[in-house]
């Protein structure tokens, strides 16, 4: 589950750094286009961001442009309310924090820094309006947990009604939550070998029957990708599972591991992290992903209806 508001600045930010057709003219002539309780936005604010999005998607229509320019005016508005908002309620973003944000997006899209900059370079961006919307996305973000979120309550039978509403989507029964830890068995092993491995599973079983979290053992011992993610596996179907699993796996209870089991060129050990076989404890692990969704769309309503009380009590004056 992903926090909205981070979504929406890595969302932003990510159309914005993508790889767009060289460079777009466009003449910047400076003025003011607006003040908003008496601080000013400029054209060349308004174009630079225009030029970004025209780099995205080219067009002649200048009835199109000047659609996109007023959108973009009433965007930049809109931040500023909420960086005034913010000073009121003493809400500081800190250079640190904008750093921190670039590393998590450099990281979700796998991008060195010199990577990162070569597309900011390349949408005619640069790294100090990057950090600069950035830094308007912060203001967005803690306005609304400071002010709004900690006010939401989502009751549970609001979850049962939208969880009886989407029942489709949450539809997993007979379904198994499993983690495993795998070692490799290389090609043309000897018996010797095969029982080392086999040996060497059989002593990690028995760290985790002796108190050793699964997801630590995963992290610590497995050679397979998800070993990283304690080993988990998902959602499974029992039917997918080979038969040397399904077998290993009946009678057990939620939590408990199986033996070491050989398949192909590996050995592995299962964990039963939970049997989905009862609507209740489908339930139960669908709540979740459920208030958060309520909680968005309630915090979507509620920030609507404040912005739109902030607007109403500001001194806007458009001269675009």
């Amino acid at each position: 589950m992903h926090h909205f508001f981070l979504k929406i600045l890595f969302t932003c930010l990510i159309l914005a750094l993508g790889l767009f057709p060289p460079n777009l003219e466009a003449k910047i002539v400076d003025r003011i286009v607006a003040t908003v309780n008496g601080e000013i936005i400029t054209m060349q604010d308004v174009n630079v961001r225009v030029e970004v999005y025209l780099k995205r998607s080219p067009t002649q229509d200048q009835a199109r442009i000047e659609e996109l320019r007023k959108n973009v005016l009433n965007s930049l508005i809109d931040m500023k309310l909420i960086e005034q908002g913010n000073k009121d309620l003493k809400i500081v973003v800190s250079e640190e924090e904008v750093d921190k944000a670039i590393e998590r997006i450099k990281k979700s899209n796998g991008l060195t820094q010199e990577q990162f900059e070569a597309d900011v370079r390349r949408t005619g961006m640069t790294m100090a309006l990057v950090r600069e919307d950035i830094r308007d996305q912060l203001n967005k973000m803690k306005l609304v947990e400071k002010t709004m979120r900690p006010r939401i309550i989502i009751s549970k039978d609001a979850i049962r009604s939208y969880y009886k509403a989407h029942l489709d989507e949450y539809k997993v029964e007979n379904k198994l939550h499993l983690r495993n830890i795998m070692l490799r068995i290389p090609m043309g092993a000897s018996e010797n070998d095969i029982r080392k491995t086999l040996k060497e599973a059989a002593d990690i079983a028995d760290k985790i029957k002796a108190g050793m979290d699964f997801p630590e053992a995963a992290r610590k011992f497995s050679k397979d990708r998800n070993a990283r993610i304690g080993g988990d596996m998902g959602l499974v179907s029992l039917s997918d599972l080979a038969r040397v699993f399904r077998e290993a796996l009946e009678g057990l209870e939620d939590g408990q591991i199986t033996r070491p089991l050989k398949l192909g060129q590996t050995v592995q050990i299962l964990q039963l992290v939970q049997r989905l076989d009862k609507e209740e404890k489908i339930f139960i692990r669908a709540q979740r992903e459920i208030q958060e969704i309520l909680e968005q769309e309630e915090l979507k309503k509620r920030f609507e209806k404040r912005f739109k009380d902030i607007r109403e009590k500001s001194v806007i004056e458009i001269k675009l």
